[in-house]
């Protein structure tokens, strides 16, 4: 990969935001809803669910995870809960080896690195047969239609986030599958976010497509549609 995310940058946008998942950006209102379900369920249902867990780049969301031992991890400090937390990069997690029966790494957090690097120290930190819940922002997404980054493995983009521009990395979905599986886990559940809102970017506001999204179910069906959501998560498990 070439070109470098500013982390003074980011944590600079993120120490004036009050909440990663702001009300008045609609998108990202919704994206931190379908997050927020899916991974308390998969947390809940795991079977590494009494363990000890770490999230990512939390931004001190516990996504309804309340009976459980968590640390979590962010280079900003606003949110970051007392105790249990400590300020680090994805790329360099301060942390044992095989140390966490479950990490999460979601709100698009690899889309601020190099994929490869993140992953990788995912991996070492999670327990073998551990599992990963990770979600990013896809370039297999109709907003970067006409930008040389769309469907390719990594590419730097200009995307919005809270009411200004931003830059990030997209990732192909199975760019970062193939990065998974080079790691050790294996991807046992796929939830698309924004299949339909994605494409009615091109013609509406950010606040008016996402009106749309709750058609995600039925139309992430879709083959051509599911393939183009903007966001995905993934469920994974790493091999013994």
């Amino acid at each position: 990969m070439t070109g470098k995310i500013s982390r003074t940058e980011v944590l600079a946008r993120y120490e004036e935001l009050d909440t990663i998942w702001p009300e008045n950006d609609k998108w990202h209102a919704y994206t931190g809803k379908v997050i927020h379900g899916n991974v308390k369920q998969w947390v809940e249902s795991s079977k590494g669910g009494n363990g000890k867990i770490l999230n990512v780049g939390s931004g001190g969301e516990n996504y309804g995870i309340i009976d459980f031992r968590l640390m979590h991890t962010d280079l900003c400090t606003k949110n970051l809960p007392r105790g249990d937390s400590v300020v680090c990069n994805a790329e360099s997690l301060p942390f044992h080896n095989n140390e966490f029966d479950i990490t999460i790494c979601v709100g698009s957090v690899i889309n601020y690195c190099d994929a490869l690097v993140a992953i990788n120290e995912l991996r070492r930190v999670t327990k073998s047969s551990g599992i990963l819940i990770i979600e990013f922002e896809k370039s297999e997404n109709l907003e970067f239609f006409q930008d040389d980054a769309f469907c390719s493995n990594a590419g730097m983009v200009t995307t919005f986030y809270a009411g200004s521009k931003e830059q990030i990395w997209v990732y192909s979905e199975r760019y970062i599958e193939s990065l998974l599986n080079a790691a050790g886990f294996y991807v046992k559940n796929k939830i698309p976010i924004h299949v339909m809102s994605s494409s009615l970017l091109p013609f509406f506001s950010i606040n008016l497509a996402a009106k749309f999204s709750f058609l995600d179910k039925p139309f992430s069906k879709l083959p051509f549609l599911g393939k183009f959501s903007s966001n995905i998560m993934f469920l994974c498990e790493k091999t013994p």
